[in-house]
């Protein structure tokens, strides 16, 4: 089981404990295999430290920015619950490329053009780790919180971007989704957040 990113505010509790991990429990998860953190924004890490405490993944993934840069408290958190469990923590570059993981196909796309693993001239959302996850001919397509600059890096960077569902970069704002990304993907269903109406 892999859980890419934990989540942001929740009403005046731990998202990790109050809404993460009985979902995830309900669906007979009790360990993680992978925690992903596509980047180190509060509303993508706050619920990480519980997710970590109490599901022991085997790693985390990271883009080292949060450590290198500073981030919100919970990423740090995170990050010592992850060493203190035994976790192995990994980062690009080191985890771009092609991983086989018992039948589907994971790509980490990006940010992989950085020898450092992001690239310090962006902002933290379009460092975000971008993942390709291929499983029985579907294919989807994560883009974090990529906006306009991160999404041409992902499209220059000259990978099949094709996905069967397209997971909306930055909660589906107007400062992603560009024509050349969506271009590249070609998606037939496109996934978004949205608050209430």
């Amino acid at each position: 089981h892999w859980l890419i990113d934990a989540g942001g505010e929740s009403l005046g509790g731990d998202v990790g404990e109050q809404l993460l991990i009985p979902a995830l429990e309900r669906l007979g998860v009790t360990r993680l295999h992978t925690l992903v953190l596509t980047h180190p924004d509060p509303d993508h890490v706050l619920g990480a430290p519980a997710v970590v405490r109490t599901l022991l993944p085997r790693e985390m993934w990271d883009n080292g920015q949060g450590a290198a840069e500073g981030a919100h408290e919970a990423y740090h958190l995170a990050l010592e619950e992850a060493v203190r469990t035994g976790a192995t923590v990994r980062r690009t570059p080191a985890i771009c490329g092609q991983h086989n993981i018992g039948g589907t196909r994971v790509r980490v796309l990006h940010p992989c053009h950085d020898p450092i693993g992001y690239d310090p001239s962006l902002e933290p959302n379009d460092n975000s780790i971008a993942l390709s996850i291929e499983w029985r001919g579907a294919r989807v397509l994560l883009t974090g919180d990529l906006e306009r600059e991160g999404e041409e890096l992902l499209v220059d960077g000259g990978a099949d971007l094709s996905a069967t569902l397209l997971k909306l970069g930055h909660h589906g704002s107007r400062t992603s989704s560009t024509r050349a990304l969506l271009q590249a993907v070609r998606p037939l269903v496109a996934v978004g957040s949205a608050g209430r109406w």
